[in-house]
């Protein structure tokens, strides 16, 4: 570094003579004070790159004088190096805790002496360089954080003004980290209030399923969930939860987005509402015709053809009789079993008897058929629902009991119809063959549950199913009942 310039402070020209002829040999700048006062001057308007300074002084010695640069922010990293005839340790230690770099004692050698203003020099330059770049760095980051408060910025009024709610929360159930705004919109509840540890609130009914769908590699996209406001309305919502391991650890968190999906699932409600009444119209019709045409109609051919039953006997040799009474038999079967369609198709009037009244009907039904063995429960005895809410339920039940016969192989059902605060529930179990669960979150269920679905849908309920091969099958049925 021979540009390097150096300031020598010393009292005693003999002194500083010899370092002024050492410094020019080796290329190095300098210029010289007398005393700590002018070199205070001199550091006021020229700047050096080190200072070889004496300690004994008149006036202000080495030790005052360093101390005065050092109170000077500018100085602070100026390196110092004690050139002195001193040589206790007091000294030499009260010079380095004075914030001299380095220490020399006269008489010096010249290649030492050169060899710790080099070691100064160099370390100053690194400080100079490191300095350079923290304060490039600096200035990028104070750029960066510029624009990432306004990418923030951009990002707050998206997720402020988006009809969604954003939330993110460590794994594991140990709370949430951010809940947006729009919480308190659809829910009526304050973020904050959410986010409380000892909160349940809702958890239930959006995260804690939807992280179901993440635990269980099942996607959650599809799923919608009913919610409670605080003022008792019933919304619905979609989440979309994903989970990733956070930068730098092994730590798991969990964010998405809970969309409010009222709306569509109101417009779904009422056309399938309107299906459902044209399809139960339907089924008025077809039990009507069948009941009143064909019904009537293979009644009275067998009514005629049993009149005439003596006198075709006599006529008939024994073996063409026999077949004469089979399908006698076989017509009067075909009567009842037109009979039973037509019951089936439109239940003993809902209106007259209720949802209690109807069910234990088409239990009574199914056991003269000796198809299964019924265990039903119920708490609602003679109350009233909805007529929609009654016949929609019936045909869940209707629909799950066939689902049952054809495909179950079950002996032992179990239904269960309870009225909750603000709820009914519907659980119908079997013990038979069950089914993998997987085809029905993949879209692959059969008429029959998209029919179960579609009234689910209708009265604004939850289809929950369990099932596995070999273990059964379980469809529970929530819907929300008008206080």
């Amino acid at each position: 570094m021979d540009s390097a310039r150096i300031l020598i402070v010393d009292d005693n020209t003999s002194n500083i003579q010899v370092l002024a002829n050492h410094l020019s040999a080796k290329g190095y700048q300098f210029e010289f004070a007398l005393s700590g006062s002018v070199a205070l001057e001199w550091l006021q308007k020229e700047t050096f790159d080190l200072i070889l300074l004496d300690i004994m002084m008149p006036e202000m010695d080495g030790f005052e004088t360093i101390q005065h640069i050092r109170a000077n922010e500018k100085l602070s990293d100026l390196p110092v190096i004690f050139l002195s005839a001193r040589t206790e340790t007091e000294a030499i230690t009260k010079g380095f805790m004075l914030g001299g770099q380095d220490y020399v004692m006269k008489p010096f050698n010249g290649e030492e002496l050169e060899s710790r203003i080099q070691s100064q020099l160099a370390q100053k330059r690194s400080k100079e360089i490191l300095k350079d770049f923290n304060e490039v760095l600096e200035k990028k980051v104070e750029e960066r954080t510029v624009q990432l408060k306004e990418a923030y910025s951009i990002i707050q009024s998206i997720v402020d003004n988006v009809p969604a709610i954003f939330f993110q929360r460590k794994a594991e159930n140990e709370g949430f980290i951010f809940v947006s705004a729009y919480f308190e919109t659809l829910t009526g509840y304050s973020p904050e209030l959410f986010m409380a540890p000892d909160n349940t609130m809702v958890y239930e009914d959006i995260i804690h399923k939807a992280d179901n769908g993440v635990e269980e590699n099942v996607s959650p996209f599809d799923k919608i969930h009913r919610i409670v406001r605080s003022d008792g309305a019933i919304r619905w919502v979609s989440p979309k939860i994903n989970k990733r391991l956070t930068l730098g650890s092994n730590d798991s968190i969990i964010e998405g987005i809970v969309h409010d999906v009222s709306s569509k699932v109101e417009e779904e409600e009422r056309i399938m509402s309107s299906v459902l009444k044209a399809e139960d119209k339907e089924r008025v019709r077809v039990a009507r015709e069948l009941h009143d045409g064909v019904q009537q109609s293979l009644a009275a051919l067998f009514m005629s053809l049993d009149m005439v039953r003596k006198p075709i006997k006599e006529k008939l040799d024994p073996e063409k009789f026999e077949q004469y009474e089979k399908s006698l038999k076989t017509l009067n079967g075909i009567i009842s079993e037109i009979r039973e369609i037509s019951h089936r198709l439109v239940p003993k009037s809902i209106e007259q008897f209720g949802l209690n009244g109807v069910v234990y009907n088409m239990i009574e039904n199914y056991q003269k058929g000796g198809e299964f063995k019924f265990d039903y429960h119920q708490n609602i005895e003679d109350e009233r629902f909805e007529i929609e809410v009654e016949l929609n339920v019936y045909r869940i039940i209707q629909e799950t009991l066939n689902n049952a016969f054809k495909y179950s192989k079950a002996k032992n059902i179990t239904i269960q119809l309870i009225r909750g605060a603000d709820r009914l529930s519907l659980i119908v179990e079997d013990d038979g063959v069950g089914f993998d669960k997987a085809g029905l979150q993949k879209g692959h269920g059969g008429f029959g549950l998209l029919s179960i679905e579609s009234r689910v849908m209708a009265v604004r309920g939850e289809l929950f199913i369990e099932t596995a091969p070999g273990r059964g099958t379980s469809v529970m049925v929530q819907i929300p009942i008008e206080v």
